[in-house]
């Protein structure tokens, strides 16, 4: 660096006294004057004072590198300055990016909640649908599992003893007509039941009642003509009436049939025992009993 630095300061001091050429530069022959005449070497003295001269200025020279060296640190400088700039923008370049996906990502999310959310809402009207439906059917059938006559209490419990009664308040509800039938005729004894025939759709009483008395149901026969409610009443043995056997103009449901059927097995195999007992016994006295 040295030598380099004392030959570019040779070459401006020779620039400044009028050579034009580098000392490299120069042909090998022998210096001329201005005259063509050749030109004697200098003295010792001559190259001394020449080289006091041709001295580099040491400012000059550091100047110099001192430039280069700015300029030098101010090209590193502008470069790092592109790269820092080349990464701020790719990184704001990949924060969009990002930001623009978790946008899409929750713009999908949206329309995903949406669509379930409707999905939901089809669901439960659909639930409420098929519950109405259910309560429909339900009192659908509550409505057809009404009470049926010949399955309800008391329906099986005529028998040649049963008093037959007609001429009541059909507009009252069956209990209370119940109540006031057992009322009316507590008076001739201790009453056990009392059935009040119905149709099976609506519940509304056929206009007669069978009642069975503990004991002496014939004291009971009094009662016929009496008045109750302001109605005078029909009263007479159930073994009389057609009543007895079937009913005109029940509005029956479809368990009536085979509740019939039910007691006429019954009856069949009660009358069916009763026979083979009075067959079996030969003394009169069981008979009897």
């Amino acid at each position: 660096i040295h030598l380099i630095e004392c030959r570019i300061g040779f070459w401006i001091q020779r620039k400044r006294l009028g050579f034009c050429l580098p000392t490299h530069s120069i042909s090998t022959s022998p210096p001329m004057d201005d005259t063509g005449k050749m030109h004697m070497e200098a003295t010792p003295a001559q190259h001394e004072s020449r080289k006091k001269q041709c001295k580099v200025d040491p400012t000059l020279v550091s100047s110099e590198t001192d430039d280069s060296d700015a300029s030098e640190n101010k090209r590193n400088q502008e470069r790092r300055a592109l790269k820092e700039l080349k990464a701020f923008k790719e990184l704001k370049a990949l924060k969009k990016l990002k930001k623009l996906k978790e946008k899409q990502k929750y713009k999908k999310q949206k329309k995903i909640i949406k669509e379930l959310n409707n999905r939901v809402d089809v669901l439960t009207e659909a639930v409420e649908k098929l519950e109405k439906s259910q309560v429909v059917q339900e009192t659908s059938l509550k409505v057809e599992e009404k009470e049926c006559c010949f399955e309800s209490e008391g329906a099986g419990s005529k028998n040649p003893q049963t008093i037959f009664v007609k001429g009541f308040d059909c507009s009252f509800p069956r209990e209370e007509i119940r109540s006031t039938l057992i009322k009316h005729f507590s008076s001739c004894g201790e009453v056990v039941t009392v059935f009040i025939p119905f149709h099976c759709k609506t519940g509304s009483p056929l206009g007669f009642a069978f009642i069975n008395m503990v004991e002496y149901p014939h004291k009971a026969l009094k009662l016929d003509g009496s008045c109750l409610q302001g109605q005078r009443l029909l009263v007479t043995m159930a073994l009389n009436r057609d009543e007895y056997i079937g009913y005109e103009h029940h509005d029956g449901c479809k368990r009536c049939r085979n509740a019939i059927m039910k007691r006429r097995l019954k009856l069949f195999h009660e009358s069916f025992r009763m026979r083979i007992r009075l067959d079996t016994c030969t003394d009169p006295g069981e008979i009897e009993q």
